[in-house]
């Protein structure tokens, strides 16, 4: 029997429903394509991973925190997963440290700007009014009120934190116009956003009382040219045989002041004022009808200079003079007075007794500076000086100048400067005017007037006219030119 000898294989027929085409057999290679894909795949993520690393990103906004874990590095994509939507001018601050990230994110607050006729919307990081105002190129003036949402607020006052669905804050300037308030012949400048005379006044700090004037009616607008007047009227007291009286006046003469309390003068009645003198505001008109002679002991209390003890101090920097100030002692002085009325017609010292002792004022020296500079230290003072030299210190205040009160140059002096405490009159020929002085127990001091007395090495310290009684003691100091 013949057997059947292997042969090579033989395709295999499909059946007919493929239409009689035969399938082939080749080998299985697909299986090592997929493994490398696979391969691929796996190598790509691992660099992926590498390149953008899981990170933990904190998201904090509005007070509040969001944590989100991504593979990505950018902030917007952050705020994305957080759900969080930024707006137009909120400010983004990044922090990173190893795989954590911190986004804070700093909303801006809405504003709407009202000022000047004109609506500015905006959106802000500033944080107060006045920031907000700027970046609406508002800059407010003197008197403008500002309002925010209704209520007034100062520039500086901080805007609340809103988030971005909140109104915008309202924000509106109401300007100010300028006004000049004249008092009697002297101009106050001022800015009011009222309309009427009476709230521009008190804007400005003025009273109005019984016996003024004012130019237009209280209640009445401003004036066009925004200039308003107000006459004062002047507190008097008359003093008729030492009864005293007071009145709030307009009246610019003694004598019709003393119209005005019908006052008859008769033969042999002194006034303190000529007739025809002008009143000023606080004067005191003393009328004696009646003359009485009489004498009395009166005592006044007078300041005692402190002696000056010079000391060299070789612990002191070279160059370097401290002053130790000391303190003025108290005396006692009497005197006969010869009253005629209320006048004085005599007066005789008879006496005097020092009640407190002086305390001395130590001036201590350095040793020399190589360059020759020297340097002061004292109350009120440290810094350089040229040089030091003795005079004789008297004070005086602006009832000192022989003029009248009213008068235009009252309480000013040679140089234009109103008297003051720190204002010295000198003799130019030995100090020049406008030069800088340090007087000890007095304080720093200008020369800027002169007087007919003051002559040679004096001076003459200057003080207000509210000063204490006796303000300074009379008697020769040490001062130092400054410059």
């Amino acid at each position: 029997m013949a057997r059947d000898v292997p042969g090579p294989a033989r395709p295999r027929r499909l059946p007919a429903a493929f239409g009689g085409l035969e399938r082939l057999h080749y080998p299985r290679v697909r299986g090592r394509h997929h493994a490398a894909a696979i391969l691929v795949v796996a190598l790509l993520a691992v660099l992926a991973f590498k390149l953008f690393p899981l990170r933990t990103v904190t998201v904090l906004t509005g007070g509040h925190a969001v944590q989100v874990r991504a593979v990505f590095g950018g902030e917007r994509e952050a705020l994305a997963a957080a759900s969080i939507e930024p707006a137009p001018g909120d400010l983004l601050l990044v922090g990173r440290v190893g795989d954590h990230a911190t986004l804070a994110l700093r909303r801006a607050i809405p504003v709407v700007v009202l000022a000047d006729g004109a609506r500015v919307e905006a959106r802000t990081q500033a944080r107060t009014v006045a920031g907000a105002l700027a970046v609406a190129g508002v800059a407010p003036r003197e008197g403008d009120h500002v309002y925010v949402d209704g209520f007034r607020a100062a520039p500086a006052a901080l805007l609340a934190p809103l988030s971005a669905t909140d109104a915008p804050a309202r924000i509106e300037v109401i300007r100010a116009r300028a006004i000049t308030i004249y008092v009697d012949d002297r101009p106050v400048e001022t800015h009011s956003i009222h309309d009427t005379v009476g709230q521009v006044i008190a804007d400005a700090g003025i009273a109005v009382r019984e016996g003024d004037l004012v130019s237009h009616p209280l209640v009445g607008p401003v004036p066009p040219d925004a200039v308003i007047r107000l006459r004062k009227a002047r507190t008097i007291a008359i003093v008729v045989d030492g009864v005293a009286e007071n009145v709030y006046t307009q009246v610019t003469r003694v004598g019709e002041v003393l119209e005005l309390f019908g006052v008859e003068l008769n033969e042999g009645a002194r006034v303190s004022h000529d007739l025809d003198a002008l009143v000023t505001d606080g004067m005191e008109i003393a009328v004696s009808l009646a003359p009485e002679v009489r004498e009395v002991i009166e005592e006044t209390v007078e300041p005692t200079p402190p002696p000056v003890i010079l000391r060299d101090d070789p612990t002191l920097p070279p160059g370097e003079e401290r002053v130790v100030a000391g303190r003025p002692g108290r005396r006692v002085v009497r005197w006969r007075v010869t009253y005629r009325g209320d006048a004085v017609s005599a007066r005789e010292r008879i006496g005097s007794e020092v009640t407190h002792a002086a305390v001395p004022s130590e001036h201590l020296i350095g040793p020399p500076a190589e360059d020759g500079g020297a340097r002061l230290v004292a109350d009120g003072y440290e810094g350089p000086y040229k040089a030091r030299l003795r005079v004789r210190a008297t004070w005086y205040d602006a009832t000192h100048g022989g003029k009248e009160r009213g008068d235009p140059d009252w309480g000013i002096t040679a140089t234009g400067i109103p008297l003051e405490h720190g204002i010295c009159a000198v003799d130019p020929e030995v100090i020049p005017l406008l030069t800088r002085l340090y007087v000890p127990g007095y304080g720093p001091c200008l020369a800027a007037d002169v007087g007919g007395l003051i002559k040679g090495n004096h001076i003459d310290l200057g003080f207000p006219e509210d000063h204490v009684p006796n303000p300074w003691y009379t008697g020769d100091v040490d001062i130092y030119i400054l410059d």
